[in-house]
């Protein structure tokens, strides 16, 4: 969901980029920067009227608070005694971890029995990967790769920003219904094989349209086709399996 969730953000600029893009006045680009803004403001609102979690409560001695907010999160879910027995486990787990020391970020780097460094280790490799693999690159300047690269107008580049970003979106729905089947690895490294294949043919496509070559109009075509194919093998392999993998890793 929240994966879904940031994709669905990038599909929302790209369609109000697209809807100034024909205007040459200068609110062209200040009303798309104004539009990005003003969801921030909502979020400081939200930012002081959320609960801290009751296990930080629990751990600052804010034990009655802790127990308030896990009644408001559970209310007429669980019963009251699953509340309270639930509470009075996050204030043992607290006890226990202060009474041995544990809690300091360097827990992270220790080789305990739940391999904290390994998995803290994987969580930032993969974080790493995920980043240099180039999508931000196509997210952020895929206009400019249409236009500048592919070929097309900045009117096409534009739409096609659009229709990018909007089948990122649709396409992050497909691992909700594969990761618990096919298993996290799998999934992650079919689609990684997937996207260097995808980086290997549009490099050859490209430099068919950089020489214009008899062939450009219709290799610049495909590769537009290849950016489709590279941001759906990545919300599917590498974006949702990092995201569930820190969760699990925390």
């Amino acid at each position: 969901m929240q994966l879904s969730t940031l994709n669905f953000g990038i599909l929302l600029v790209y369609w109000i980029d697209y809807g100034f893009s024909a205007q040459t006045a200068s609110y062209s680009w200040r009303a798309p920067v104004i539009l990005q803004c003003a969801f921030l403001f909502p979020m400081l609102v939200l930012l002081l009227l959320v609960d801290e979690t009751p296990r930080w409560l629990a751990a600052h001695d804010h034990h009655d608070e802790a127990l308030d907010v896990l009644r408001r999160l559970n209310h007429g879910k669980i019963p009251d005694s699953d509340i309270l027995a639930l509470h009075e486990d996050i204030i043992r787990t607290v006890a226990v971890e202060k009474a041995i020391g544990a809690g300091s970020w360097k827990d992270l780097l220790k080789n305990d029995k739940i391999q904290s460094q390994r998995r803290f280790l994987i969580a930032c490799a993969i974080q790493i990967f995920q980043q240099l693999g180039g999508i931000n690159a196509i997210i952020y300047y895929s206009g400019t790769l249409f236009e500048k690269s592919v070929g097309f107008s900045p009117h096409m580049s534009s739409l096609m920003s659009g229709f990018l970003q909007t089948w990122f979106f649709v396409a992050s729905f497909i691992p909700w219904f594969l990761i618990d089947r096919i298993g996290r690895r799998p999934l992650l490294l079919s689609m990684v094989s997937v996207m260097a294949a995808v980086m290997v043919v549009q490099t050859a496509l490209i430099y068919q349209v950089q020489n214009s070559t008899s062939i450009a109009h219709q290799c610049g075509i495909a590769a537009a086709a290849m950016l489709f194919i590279f941001q759906g093998a990545f919300t599917i392999g590498f974006q949702a399996t990092v995201w569930v993998s820190l969760r699990q890793t925390q």
